[in-house]
This record gives structure tokens, sequence and C-alpha cells, in this order.
């Protein structure tokens, strides 16, 4: 009769199963009924009153504030999301923007969400992705964090994140986070001598190479990649694995290159084959 419109179904359940449990409801045996239970008939007859606990909605997952688009984000991170969505998305037989758009991609390539709270915070995931997609995406983002010593971003405050600084609009450049690495890079510059002049982590530098390398913006790649025939082995098994994760390559490899080796292999293929298809940077 419409008395409990007020009451989400969710809602309605929990307190039925409050009266059940205070012995006022039974619940049908063979059928998922109720019925008023002779103390629960007593209670109407008497037209008594009884305190419930009142189901509360779980509060929506705190945000991250308002991402802008041409924010600074991981670009080599991005390309392993971007790889694993093209998968995910060839699996289901569907648009790649059915699993996530390029926006929330960025926004994770900024935060690096590690647990399922945290990848709730981004824009564009809500609980059915995170049940669907989530611990593919976080298993890349995890791995991409430890590998190169980045902390989730999503846990440093209770209040709202800042918004992140805008990236550089140099169409060379893929963010202004690589701008002092993209010059020496360009000389050739092993990636221990750049990271000792910027006083950065080895791993740091490796990630701006291996992100500058895939956005085709460094003129010549050659330094930092292996000699042809390794590197025909390392697009081998690119070609068999895929190119979502280090870790497959590496195993399919037998374990016979260099991490290093494999991630500049792996953008060095990703920028051929974007080549190829005539998709821009």
């Amino acid at each position: 009769f419409g008395i409990v419109d007020d009451f989400s179904e969710a809602a309605i359940r929990e307190l039925a199963a409050s009266m059940a449990a205070r012995g006022m409801l039974a619940v049908g045996s063979d059928l998922p009924t109720l019925s008023a239970t002779p103390r629960g008939r007593e209670f109407l007859r008497l037209r008594e009153s009884v305190r419930l606990p009142v189901p509360t909605k779980a509060a929506p997952p705190r945000r991250a504030s308002a991402f802008d688009p041409a924010a600074d984000f991981d670009a080599a991170l991005f390309e392993n999301l971007r790889a694993l969505r093209s998968r995910l998305a060839s699996e289901r037989g569907v648009p790649p923007y059915v699993i996530f758009g390029d926006r929330p991609l960025r926004e994770m390539c900024h935060y690096f969400p590690q647990s399922p709270e945290s990848l709730l915070r981004i824009n564009g995931v809500g609980r059915r992705k995170l049940e669907d997609y989530g611990a593919a995406f976080l298993e890349i983002i995890s791995d991409y964090a430890r590998e190169n010593g980045v902390a989730d971003k999503t846990a440093d405050s209770a209040a709202p994140l800042a918004a992140p600084p805008r990236a550089s609009e140099s169409s060379r450049r893929p963010t202004r986070r690589y701008d002092k690495t993209l010059p020496l890079a360009d000389l050739g510059l092993p990636v221990a001598e750049i990271a000792e002049r910027l006083g950065l982590r080895e791993t740091t530098v490796a990630g701006h190479v291996e992100a500058l390398i895939a956005s085709g913006a460094l003129r010549d790649p050659a330094p930092y990649l292996p000699e042809r025939g390794r590197l025909s082995q390392i697009n081998a098994a690119i070609e068999a694995v895929g190119d979502a994760r280090l870790k497959p390559i590496y195993e399919y490899l037998d374990e016979a290159f260099a991490y290093e080796e494999i991630r500049f292999a792996r953008a060095q293929f990703r920028a051929s084959r974007r080549a190829e298809e005539g998709e821009p940077p």
C-alpha cells in the first residue's frame, strides 16, 4: 500500500531481519515469505512500539578533487593501463572506453591508487567497475608503484586532494615531470649519470626514459635499447604474452634479460605500433 516508500528495499530487508531476530516475524521454511508470529500479532493488537536500529546508507567514497585532464601524470604507467584496457575490451568485445575512459586512467596515473578504497576515489570508478576490473588495474598500478618507489597519493589526507599542477603544453614533452630528463636523455647519457645529475633515483629516471621513448619525444632511443638480436627476442615475447606487465615478459624470456632492457624495448614497441596505426602520441 506504499506505506514504506521512504525506505529502500535493502532497508526493509534489514528491518525485517531485526524483527525476525526479536521473534515478531517468522521466515518461511519452503518459500521466502514472512508472517507474524503470535508475539508479533500480540504486538500489533496492543499497538506497542519497538526500537530497531535505523539502517543508514554507507557514505560514498570520498573522491579526489576535480581532476584537470591536462594535469601531470605518469606517462609510462598510462601506457601500461591503456594496454590492459585494450586487452580487457578485446576479451569482452566492447570499445575500450566502456572499461575506462582516458581521463580516469590519467587520474590513476597521477594519484597511484593501490587499494580498492583508493581506487574508488578515482572519478569514473564505481563499485561495479571496481568489482569487474579493479583487481587487474590495481595489480599493475601496485607493481609499477613498487618498482618505482611511488606512494598512494589518494590516502595522504582526509581533506580533499589538491588539484594537480598543469602539464607542459609542448607537443614534444609528454608531461613537465620529464623536462629536465629529456635534454640529458637526448644526449644519450646513461640512466645512472642522469640520475646523479638530477638528484633522482635511477628507477625514477628509467621511468622517465621509458615514457619519453613510448611517446616519441626522444630524438634517438637507440642508446637505451638492447642490441638488435636481443631487441627482436623481447619483441617476440611481447607479441606472445602482451605488453601490459613486465613480469610475464621477463619470465617468458627465462629471466635472461634485465627489467630495464625490457622496459625500454617495450616502450619502443609501443611507439612503433602507434606509428603504424597512425595514432598520435
